[in-house]
């Protein structure tokens, strides 16, 4: 049994992934796993070495028609925001993350999502804000 089977998930889903240890690799096995178009992304931020999680890799500056069409030409595609100069990029920003939510739903994709940043430590207590947890995740 694979880990979308055990979890049992209604698709198309929508994960977001909290933890100290093991999310970035959850991230790319459901992408893989699942079946169906799967959207990844992160509502934090990633390290610029975790950018080959998915088929094809977007930079998100507008959720509209043309950028929704080429996100649906490849089966998993990773949706981020801008690059940090300490080798990181940035989650879409919230205003983003809901269009791309809005969008999966009309085009039954399924959203992947690390919800939280440990900068690859396997243990960490979450913060204050901690975890980036959108209302609408389905499974987390």
């Amino acid at each position: 049994m694979n880990l979308a089977e055990a979890l049992h998930l209604e698709l198309p889903t929508a994960v977001a992934i909290t933890g100290g240890g093991g999310k970035t690799t959850t991230l790319r096995t459901l992408g893989e796993q699942l079946s169906g178009k799967v959207w990844e992304s992160t509502t934090t931020h990633l390290g610029t070495d975790q950018l080959d999680i998915a088929e094809h890799h977007f930079r998100v500056e507008d959720v509209d028609q043309p950028s929704v069409s080429a996100w649906l030409q490849y089966r998993t595609c990773l949706l981020t925001g801008d690059f940090t100069p300490d080798d990181r990029v940035h989650g879409p920003t919230e205003t983003q993350m809901a269009a791309i939510y809005q969008a999966a739903c009309e085009h039954r994709v399924s959203l992947v999502l690390e919800a939280e940043g440990s900068r690859s430590r396997p243990l960490k207590a979450p913060g204050i804000n901690e975890p980036a947890t959108p209302a609408w995740s389905r499974v987390v």
